[in-house]
């Protein structure tokens, strides 16, 4: 009876033991977890870099196929794109990246990984070719090559983006993308949106106006290219026309690519005047994608609509930053906002 007292205590020292190891296993696997969670949330982006033309009857589609892939591989997971026009301002305006370039572009704008690739078109047969890389990684973690009818473009870029898929998720996801990113399956559409997006690019408004209105009589479906009418007639200072792509934008914002359905539903908050909610929304968003220049762009314009000028020069800083040889692409919306 003597010996109980210490049996007791000796058991219950035991107990205490498990019961601290059991919690600090618990709490490292809650930690590993967090670090984890941290971690993809940091991995959030994709830099699909212009494509190479493989030959001179290749350039006219080379780039926009490599915007196509973009809205393909952003659809899936965690993973959102670079804005294509964030990608031709560190170096080559003609896209010809090599691997190293293109990682240090890369990692200069905040992406987990990088794709390059080449366009070939011979007798309206085109053959595309990509390879993902880790920013960490020197070799690739996934390549791809389709070929097929010029005519089902789509088609080519889906093949492409499931095996470039297949290397960094579960087979059984691989096609998620194929249905979160819809753009347009009317090749006559497509190929008038990436020449519009190629005069964008080069400042050439007029010319892209008229590229998107192509665009939207081949597909009156295509939501895309009404959002980036709506965005060119504002900088063009017709704001109904601008009023009636928004409106056309927005009544199929199911079939924009993710990035752009979520800088649509920002915009029907400014619409509506719903300023405070519409500006948490774009900081939100920028927190996950830092390099969305046209977020930045409407904080600058939220900012000057409530006369602070120090965050106008932010805002305008951060785009400068973004697009270090272009200067201020927010363009004829930035005229005046420092005055």
């Amino acid at each position: 009876m003597r010996t109980l007292p210490a049996r007791l205590i000796l058991l219950l020292l035991l107990i205490a033991a498990v019961a601290t190891a059991v919690w600090w296993r618990q709490s490292s696997e809650r930690r590993g977890e967090s670090a984890s969670g941290a971690h993809t949330e940091a991995v959030r982006t994709v830099a699909v870099f212009p494509l190479t033309a493989a030959n001179e009857e290749s350039e006219s589609v080379a780039s926009g196929v490599g915007r196509l892939l973009a809205h393909r591989l952003s659809g899936n997971g965690p993973w959102r794109r670079i804005p294509g026009q964030c990608l031709r301002a560190g170096g080559s305006q003609a896209g010809a990246w090599t691997i190293e370039a293109a990682r240090m572009r890369a990692r200069e704008l905040g992406a987990a990984a990088f794709v390059v690739g080449h366009v070939q078109l011979a007798q309206n047969q085109i053959e595309v070719e990509a390879q993902w890389f880790d920013l960490s990684d020197p070799e690739p973690r996934a390549t791809a090559r389709a070929t097929g009818a010029l005519r089902g473009l789509t088609a080519v870029v889906d093949r492409v983006a499931e095996q470039l898929e297949a290397g960094r998720i579960r087979p059984e996801q691989v096609r998620i993308a194929r249905v979160a990113a819809v753009t347009s399956d009317s090749l006559p559409a497509l190929l008038a949106f990436f020449a519009a997006e190629e005069h964008l690019e080069l400042g050439q408004l007029g010319a892209a106006e008229e590229a998107l209105d192509r665009a939207v009589e081949a597909d009156p479906q295509f939501a895309l290219a009404y959002y980036r009418l709506a965005e060119i007639a504002g900088l063009l200072g017709d704001e109904e026309r601008a009023a009636q792509a928004r409106q056309n934008a927005l009544l199929l914002s199911n079939r924009l690519p993710v990035q752009e359905r979520a800088l649509s539903e920002l915009l029907v908050l400014r619409l509506r005047q719903q300023l405070a909610e519409a500006e948490q929304g774009y900081r939100s968003l920028l927190g996950q994608q830092p390099s969305e220049w046209e977020a930045w762009c409407a904080l600058g314009e939220l900012a000057k609509l409530r006369g602070d000028l120090t965050e106008v020069r932010k805002a305008l800083e951060q785009v400068r930053r973004i697009f270090p040889s272009q200067g201020d692409p927010c363009g004829a919306r930035a005229k005046g906002w420092l005055d």
